[in-house]
C-alpha cells in the first residue's frame, strides 16, 4: 500500500505540473492582453487551476490514507509473523481465526501427574498466544475496514469534484480561519487531527488564504510537499521574469550596468535628460534585481526537490531576515522506520542545498547498511545561518560586541524554536509504529541542536550526533533533554566527533558556546572520524567537510558511524 501511495503521488505531481504549466502560459498571455476579455479569461484560468488543485488534493488524500493504513497493516502483519514463526512451540496448532490449541499430553500411565501439570503449562501458553494473535487479527481487520471506509470516502469526493469543481461550501471551522477570526492550530498534533478532518476543497481554500501553509509542522508530508512545490513554482515564475527584466535592462545599457559613462547628476538649474533617463533605468534595474534576489535559491531547491524520492518539507522566502529557508527529505518521513534531520552550519543557504542533499543521501545509504529498513534523511535549512566563519580580526576590537559571524549565538537562539517544532511535527505526522528519530548537527548546526535541546526545551529525538561542534550552548551532555529518553540516559544518546585536523579546533579555543563537546568533562559518547586533510599548521578547512567522504570506494569512519546512529545502533567504526 505504501509503494502504491508513492506511485499515486508521483503521477499526481505530473498532473499538477501540467495544470501549473497551463496557468503559467495564461499568465504570460495576460501580460499582453488587456480589457474585460482578459479579465474573464484570467478568472477562468484561476478557476480551472483550483479545480485541478481540488482533484490533486483529493488524490493526495487517497495516497496519505494508503500510507497511514498501509503502515498500520504492515506493522500488524510483522507482529503476527513474528509470533507464528518464532514463538509457537512445536505441536501447537493455530487456526485461521487465531485459535491456538495445545498438544494433548497422555492422561494415564506412570507420568499422569506430571503430564497433567505439563498440560496446564501448555494450555496456559496456548491461551496467552491466542489472546495476542486474536488481538492482532482484530486490529488488522479494523485497519482494513478503516482503510476501505476512508479511501471510499476519498473516491466519492474525487468523483464529486470531477462533476462539481467548486465542491461543497467550506464549513464554519474553516470559514472562521478564512475570515481571520481564528487561526490554524499551532500544536503539530492538534493540526494533524484538524487537517485530517478537512475536505480537499477546504485544504485548498486554506492554501489560498496562506500560501505558505505547507511549512506548518503537523501537515502530512505529502501535503507539505504539494503545497510547497505550488508556492515555489509560483515564486520562481515571478523571480525568473524579474531576472529577464534585469537582463534586458543590462543589455540596453551595458556601460551603465558596469557603473561606467554615467550621466552627470542633476542640479538646481541644470537638468540633464540623460540623467533623468538613467535614474528611471536604475530604479527599474534595482527593483528587478530585488525581486530576483532569491532566484538562485529557488532554482537549486526546485532541482533537488524534483529528484526521485524527494519531498519538499519547507519553502519559506519571507520568514528569514537574511535568506530563504528550505528543507528537503530523501525518503518519506511519515512512513520511514528511521528519520534523521541534518542541520548544517555557517554559510549554508538553499542555493547550496545540492551538496547537503548529497550528504543526506550518503547518510541514508549508510543507515540502510547498518540495518535501517526504510530510513529518511532531511536536510533542514530552516534558520538564518551565520554568513561567515569566526572573524578573528573583528574580535580583536574590544569595542565590537555584536559580530555577525559564527561566534554569535543569536542565530542558534533564533533557529532552535523552529527546529523544535519541526521535530514535533515529524512525530505528529508519522504513520504506524513510531520511527527512530535522530538529529545530526554539523559545525554551527550543533549549536542550534544544543540550543533546541536545552534552556527549558526538549528536542523530540531519540539521539543526536554532533559533528565538528564549536559548542552546544551548554557545558554538559546531561544539560540536554531528548523527549522520551530518560534524563540519566541522555549522555549515552549524545554522540560527538571531530576530525583530528579540523579547523573547528580554532573556534573551540574561544568556547563561544560552552564546553567543547569533545572534552571528556562534557560527558557525551564519542565516535571515530578519519583525521582529515593535514597541513603545516595541523588543521585545514578541508577536514571540516570530510565527514561524508567515500575513500577508495568505502565510506569513511564518520559516515559509517553516522549510519549506525541513524539506524539506532552504536557506532561500529573505530
Amino acid at each position: 500500500m505504501v509503494d502504491f501511495a508513492a506511485d499515486i503521488v508521483a503521477q499526481n505531481d505530473k498532473f499538477v505540473t501540467k495544470v501549473d504549466a497551463m496557468n503559467s502560459a495564461v499568465d504570460k498571455a495576460m501580460d499582453k492582453w488587456k480589457g474585460d476579455g482578459a479579465t474573464a479569461a484570467s478568472e477562468r484560468a484561476v478557476a480551472h487551476k483550483l479545480h485541478g488543485n481540488h482533484l490533486a488534493t483529493a488524490i493526495v488524500d487517497i495516497a496519505d490514507h494508503y500510507n497511514t493504513y498501509g503502515a498500520q497493516l504492515v506493522d500488524t502483519q510483522t507482529a503476527l509473523v513474528k509470533i507464528l514463526d518464532h514463538e509457537i512451540p512445536e505441536g501447537m496448532k493455530v487456526d485461521d481465526d487465531g485459535t491456538v490449541t495445545a498438544p494433548k499430553m497422555p492422561s494415564d500411565g506412570s507420568n499422569a501427574v506430571a503430564n497433567v501439570l505439563a498440560q496446564q503449562v501448555l494450555d496456559g501458553q496456548a491461551s496467552g498466544l491466542q489472546t495476542r494473535i486474536k488481538a492482532l487479527l482484530f486490529q488488522f481487520g479494523l485497519s482494513e475496514v478503516s482503510a476501505a471506509t476512508a479511501i471510499t470516502t476519498d473516491l466519492q469526493l474525487l468523483g464529486g469534484y470531477e462533476k462539481t469543481p467548486d465542491g461543497a461550501p467550506v464549513r464554519s471551522q474553516v470559514q472562521d480561519i478564512l475570515d481571520g477570526n481564528k487561526q490554524l492550530p499551532s500544536d503539530p498534533k492538534e493540526l494533524r487531527n484538524f487537517w485530517d478532518g478537512l475536505t480537499p476543497a477546504e485544504k485548498d481554500a486554506l492554501y489560498e488564504h496562506d500560501q505558505y501553509i505547507g511549512n506548518h509542522d503537523g501537515l502530512p508530508t505529502a501535503d507539505r510537499d504539494r503545497y510547497n512545490r505550488e508556492k515555489l513554482d509560483d515564486e520562481l515564475t515571478h523571480a525568473q521574469a524579474a531576472q529577464d527584466t534585469v537582463d534586458q535592462l543590462t543589455a540596453q545599457h551595458p556601460d551603465w550596468a558596469k557603473g561606467e559613462n554615467l550621466p552627470p547628476e542633476n542640479e538646481p538649474g541644470a537638468i540633464f535628460a540623460d540623467r533623468t533617463k538613467y535614474d528611471a533605468w536604475k530604479k527599474q534595474l534595482d527593483d528587478a534585481k530585488d525581486r530576483a534576489t532569491d532566484l538562485p535559491d529557488m532554482l537549486k531547491v526546485q532541482a533537488e526537490a524534483n529528484k526521485p524520492g524527494r519531498y519538499l518539507m519547507v519553502w519559506d522566502s519571507v520568514t528569514g531576515d537574511t535568506m530563504p529557508h528550505a528543507a528537503i527529505s530523501a525518503g518519506n518521513p511519515d512512513t520511514a522506520t528511521n528519520v534523521s534531520t541534518y542541520v548544517p552550519g555557517t554559510g549554508v543557504t538553499p542555493a547550496k542545498i545540492d551538496g547537503y542533499m548529497d550528504r543526506a543521501e550518503l547518510m541514508r545509504e549508510s543507515a540502510k547498511l547498518a540495518g535501517a529498513k526504510d530510513p529518511a534523511v532531511i536536510t533542514w535549512i530552516g534558520y538564518d545561518t551565520p554568513p561567515t566563519p569566526v572573524d578573528w580580526g573583528a574580535h580583536a576590537d574590544p569595542t565590537n560586541w555584536n559580530i555577525d559571524d559564527a561566534s554569535n549565538r543569536k542565530y542558534a537562539d533564533a533557529g532552535a524554536p523552529a527546529l523544535n517544532k519541526f521535530q514535533e511535527g515529524l512525530r505528529a505526522t508519522h504513520d504506524g509504529n513510531p520511527s527512530y528519530n535522530t538529529v545530526v548537527g554539523h559545525s554551527y548546526g550543533t549549536a542550534v541542536v544544543g540550543d533546541a535541546a536545552a534552556h527549558g526545551n526538549s528536542l523530540n529525538a531519540d539521539a543526536v550526533a554532533l559533528v565538528a561542534s564549536p559548542g552546544t550552548t551548554v557545558d554538559h551532555a546531561s544539560d540536554l533533554h531528548l523527549t522520551g529518553v530518560p534524563q540519566d540516559q541522555v549522555p549515552n544518546k549524545v554522540y560527538v566527533s571531530t576530525a583530528a585536523h579540523d579547523i573547528i579546533y580554532e573556534a573551540q579555543l574561544m568556547e563561544p558556546f560552552g564546553t567543547n563537546p569533545e572534552d571528556p568533562s562534557f560527558g557525551a559518547t564519542h565516535f571515530a572520524s578519519d583525521p582529515g586533510k593535514d597541513s603545516f599548521w595541523g588543521v585545514t578547512t578541508d577536514a571540516h567537510g570530510q565527514y561524508w567522504d567515500i575513500v577508495d570506494g568505502k565510506p569513511c569512519k564518520s559516515l559509517v558511524n553516522l549510519g549506525d546512529i541513524i539506524a539506532g545502533a552504536e557506532p561500529t567504526a573505530k
